[in-house]
């Protein structure tokens, strides 16, 4: 008798958590991820993408936060299960709210952090 697949969705269709599904459109249109970019390795722990580990390498972390940025919600849906779209929806809602935060507090630590040496060597 034949085996069943290794990876099938759910009966409602749900293939989240299945990297040998295809992705649903929903997912793969939307677009930048700022959680896998500000949050990468923590990102990468809480949705099972084990590679964004890599993101805790100097000089390997920018590549891969800029990859996690691109490829971030796809990943997000292959390695996670999900109980439905709204869950991932939501999910993903929050980790971007949360690296778009950490995002623009970093630029702004760095800025300020520049405003303060340049008065220090006047």
């Amino acid at each position: 008798a034949p085996m069943a697949p290794a990876y099938a969705p759910a009966s409602d269709g749900n293939t989240s958590g299945n990297p040998a599904m295809p992705v649903p459109p929903e997912v793969e249109q939307m677009g930048w991820s700022w959680g896998g970019f500000g949050l990468n390795w923590i990102w990468g722990i809480g949705n099972k993408v084990w590679i964004a580990l890599l993101a805790l390498i100097p000089c390997v972390n920018i590549g891969i936060a800029i990859w996690l940025g691109i490829a971030g919600h796809k990943l997000a849906w292959q390695n996670r299960h999900f109980d439905s779209m709204q869950q991932y929806k939501e999910t993903m809602k929050a980790w971007n709210m949360w690296g778009l935060i950490l995002f623009f507090v970093s630029i702004a630590l760095n800025i300020l952090s520049g405003i303060i040496q340049a008065m220090a060597h006047r």
